[in-house]
């Protein structure tokens, strides 16, 4: 169920690359596309102390001459920290939480500054945020999380901020890496990185591969194998980049976690053992992932390239997973229980054209960013419902449906759907340096948006179009080397679409002002950001009698702080902390009662921290040890403020062995098995997972 247009358009823009490519006369130095900018991360101090990230300004800009807040977690911190995935990774970055909307248990979804994020993988769109994926580390090198509004560079999306994924350099030479985990709950992972190449760096390659499985804390199982070759070569004056990305996940959907007493006022969760699963036996999904990217750099001198990138993907999710559930008080049954069946079919293709000048006029520095981008999406979703048998003991639960074959499904034909989306995003973002101390930058994006939303069971459609203007305008001012002190303001736009909601009418946006100081001490090793900001979000959907409206209002205003600091060689210390104040400001007539309440899902505060100490001499040297926390503030459930997920406290422990052909190391995650709510959603809370423990041996040749 594809459409011709969708091949013809990626057929064309495919064909303009190549024809950009060939249209270069003069042999120049060459740079890759992605890695052109030489943003990678090396293990040795200045891998835990990142100076350049890509996400920031899509130019080699030094992080402290961005007027924004950038985080970035860095690979050997996730090494010490013996994590696998994003989930695991993203408690590094200042001010992130779990969302509590629309999350299933089967994919990431995070929110920062109270707000939804996006999720990119090396720059470019990485699917939807709401029924997308987990992701894992599978050849990533770094995680980059910009803060706030990124529409001027990234066109309309998630809000609250945007997380990048960045994929690990090529190899010019023969090399191979591979990690092996083993851990409680069945946990199964085999990691690969080989490569090879030529020694003048003219042709590089890359395969990483993943297969991980794991049975999971209260059977919530996941097998996931990924398989990701990329290659390089030196055509013309620039670099020609081809990758493939093939994905399969299936997972268990856990739509209920714990559910709660009810729905009411007050109502808690109940009081039952964790280990207690309410979930359908039939709950899973089946995503399946493939894309193609086809990248040129052309360098016509040292002051003037144009990247050309071309994306091609598709991607199928088959989900089964509870929908509706009750829960009252005084009464042992849960009632209500569903079982909803989806079916998800969504192709892609994306074209950027980005040129960058590098210029100087009289005293002045410039570096120019220009963009095209057209996105094209197609999009079939089905969907069909089936009730299901009582829950009579909810304290000892016995899940009773057994035969999927029996299930009564009642097609859901207003959600049979054929989407068409189309994008187009012109942009521009100049950056000024006037002087040593002072430095200056101005971007804005104009997107056209358009969706045709037609209902399969009578072809009715709805045609929604319209345009936007997002904009970015910042400062750094550097008194002396070692502090920035940065202001800077952001308009965005939410334009993205999901299998699970309609077209909005218009779309949601938020605008935002932070100022805040980093400072690198010490040869950058001491390292310490503060920003103060406030986010104000404008038109996100309202139900009122039944129908969605964009009416919505909700502010957000906090302090975040993260320290990265390395002492003597050997020791090792990150931390963060967010303080936040938010408040509904609007809910239009549909629930006024609640204005001036905190949006559900935003925790006051958060904090985390992580303390490494490798010995480097004598017979320990190489042996290390590594201790953290993690802290997450009690946050409300329901906007009506009654219901609260509360906070916990984390204990985590590594001991680690480094070896220049070998590491291993044993982790400990939550030390003390805290039992604790990593989020609430839909109508229960979700456990964490209680104590477990990993083993992690990596081989390097």
């Amino acid at each position: 169920m594809k459409v011709v247009n969708f091949y013809i358009v990626s057929a064309f823009f495919s064909f303009f690359a190549l024809a950009n490519m060939a249209s270069a006369q003069t042999k120049k130095d060459s740079v890759g596309t992605y890695e052109a900018e030489e943003i990678t991360i090396s293990e040795d101090k200045d891998a835990y102390f990142p100076k350049v990230s890509y996400v920031g300004a899509k130019t080699n800009t030094p992080l402290r001459d961005i007027p924004a807040s950038i985080s970035v977690i860095p690979l050997p911190l996730m090494k010490e920290q013996g994590v696998i995935n994003l989930d695991q990774s993203i408690r590094n970055v200042s001010g992130v939480t779990q969302s509590s909307s629309s999350n299933y248990g089967f994919f990431n979804k995070y929110n920062i500054r109270g707000l939804s994020s996006r999720f990119l993988l090396n720059g470019l769109p990485d699917g939807s945020t709401v029924n997308g994926y987990a992701r894992s580390l599978t050849g990533i090198d770094h995680i980059e999380v910009l803060k706030g509004p990124g529409s001027a560079l990234y066109g309309g999306g998630e809000t609250g901020g945007t997380v990048n994924m960045v994929s690990k350099p090529l190899y010019s030479n023969p090399g191979v890496n591979f990690t092996q985990t083993a851990g409680s709950y069945g946990a199964f992972t085999s990691m690969v990185d080989v490569g090879t190449g030529v020694d003048d760096g003219s042709i590089k390659s890359r395969l990483s591969a993943n297969f991980t499985q794991r049975d999971g804390y209260r059977d919530i199982k996941n097998k996931t194998m990924e398989v990701i070759p990329t290659a390089s070569f030196n055509v013309g004056p620039g670099v020609l980049s081809a990758t493939a990305d093939f994905r399969s996940i299936d997972q268990v959907a856990d739509s209920y976690g714990i559910p709660l007493e009810s729905a009411a006022s007050g109502a808690t969760v109940i009081d039952v053992p964790f280990e207690n699963k309410y979930y359908t036996p039939f709950g899973t999904t089946e995503t399946r992932i493939q894309r193609g990217y086809l990248s040129y750099n052309y360098v016509a001198s040292e002051d003037f390239t144009v990247r050309t990138n071309t994306m091609i993907a598709g991607r199928t999710l088959h989900l089964l997973r509870n929908a509706g559930s009750a829960s009252t008080a005084n009464s042992d049954t849960i009632k209500s229980r569903q079982l909803r069946e989806q079916w998800d079919d969504v192709s892609e293709a994306l074209v950027q054209i980005e040129p960058v000048f590098y210029a100087t006029t009289g005293s002045l520095k410039h570096t120019v960013l220009g963009g095209f981008e057209y996105n094209h999406g197609n999009i079939y979703t089905f969907r069909q419902t089936a009730p299901l048998p009582n829950i009579v003991d909810r304290m000892n639960p016995v899940v009773p449906e057994s035969s999927y074959t029996d299930l009564k499904f009642t097609k859901n034909a207003a959600n049979d759907r054929h989407i068409l989306v189309s994008n187009i995003g012109l942009y521009a973002q100049e950056q000024m340096t006037i002087s040593d101390q002072f430095k200056v930058r101005a971007g804005g994006r104009y997107d056209m948006f358009g969706t045709n939303d037609m209902h399969l069971s009578d072809t009715n459609s709805t045609d929604t179009v319209y345009n936007t203007f997002s904009y970015q305008l910042g400062a750094v001012y550097q008194p002396i080397e070692e502090v920035s002190i940065f202001g800077g303001y952001s308009l965005g736009y939410q334009s993205t679409l999901s299998t699970e909601g309609t077209s909005a009418a218009r779309p949601e946006s938020a605008n935002q002002l932070e100022l805040g100081v980093k400072t690198s001490f010490m040869d950058n090793t001491l390292n310490v950001n503060v920003t103060w900001f406030d986010v104000h979000r404008k038109d996100f959907i309202v139900t009122i009698n039944g129908e969605p409206e964009p009416v919505g209002e909700q502010k957000t205003s906090g302090i975040e702080t993260d320290v990265a600091v390395r002492l003597f060689d050997n020791l090792t210390i990150t931390g963060n902390f967010a303080l936040y104040s938010a408040e509904l400001l609007s809910l239009g007539t549909a629930d006024s009662l609640n204005v001036g309440k905190q949006p559900t899902g935003v925790p006051e505060q958060s904090a985390g921290t992580w303390v490494a100490y490798t010995f480097s001499q004598g017979i320990l040297k190489g042996l290390g040890l590594g201790a953290g926390a993690t802290f997450r503030g009690d946050m409300f459930f329901n906007t009506a403020n009654t219901i609260t997920v509360p906070g916990y406290t984390t204990l985590d422990a590594g001991l680690f062995y480094k070896h220049q052909y070998f590491d291993a190391q044993v982790n400990i995650a939550n030390l003390t098995d805290q039992k604790y709510f990593r989020n609430g959603a839909n109508s229960g809370f979700f456990p964490g997972d209680p104590r477990n423990v990993t083993a992690t041996i990596r081989l390097k040749f």
